[in-house]
């Protein structure tokens, strides 16, 4: 039976019950030979506590991809929502 490429573009469907996303104020992140693991947590200082509302694994081969889309995604975000002197690569 033919497999279809790992890289294939197929659809997301995002389930009714993920429909409301969860708000992270604290993340961290976690790695093992098989996998990463980044948890994201709501930390509450009043009491000194956090707790994680969303723990993904990823596999290695996928973090660069993470880790490039995400700088992409802040790079988007600086040019669009920041001052232009925070962004300005020409420094003093």
């Amino acid at each position: 039976m033919d497999q279809p490429p790992e890289d294939a573009d197929y659809p997301i469907v995002l389930p009714p019950e993920h429909e409301a996303a969860v708000w992270a104020n604290r993340f961290d992140v976690h790695f093992s030979f098989h996998e990463f693991i980044i948890e994201f947590a709501q930390v509450d200082q009043r009491r000194e506590q956090g707790i994680v509302v969303a723990r993904v694994a990823i596999p290695p081969l996928l973090m660069t991809e993470f880790a490039q889309l995400l700088q992409a995604m802040w790079a988007a975000y600086a040019r669009r929502s920041m001052p232009r002197e925070v962004g300005d690569d020409d420094g003093p």
